[in-house]
């Protein structure tokens, strides 16, 4: 009974900590909501070796920025620039589409 108790306690324990990541992991990135949001962004994405920040905004188009390998904003750059190195760094086109479609679902400000 106690270990029965115990394996429902952890189960809850197990969802609720994947609810609180707010993180989508594949294979060749990881979107990250909330290391975004520490930053004031709607999420971080690190393709390959590289770290990217994108802020979602309701009225006004979306911000883009660059980070260095410990995940601090370098500079803002162009949503151009930004899709260039979504398509240099992602293997092919389907995940570039996938990509897209997840950072969309980020807090918007």
């Amino acid at each position: 009974m106690r270990d029965c108790l115990w394996a429902v306690e952890l189960g809850k324990f197990l969802s609720k900590a994947a609810t609180l990541s707010k993180k989508v992991v594949s294979l060749g990135y990881i979107i990250d909501y909330s290391a975004g949001e520490i930053v004031g962004c709607s999420s971080q994405i690190t393709l390959a070796d590289r770290i990217f920040y994108v802020k979602l905004f309701d009225a006004s188009a979306s911000q883009f920025f660059s980070g260095d390998q410990q995940g601090v904003i370098q500079k803002e750059i162009s949503k151009a620039e930004f899709d260039v190195w979504v398509n240099i760094l992602a293997d092919g086109d389907f995940e570039v589409a996938e990509i897209q479609k997840v950072l969309s679902k980020g807090k918007k400000y």
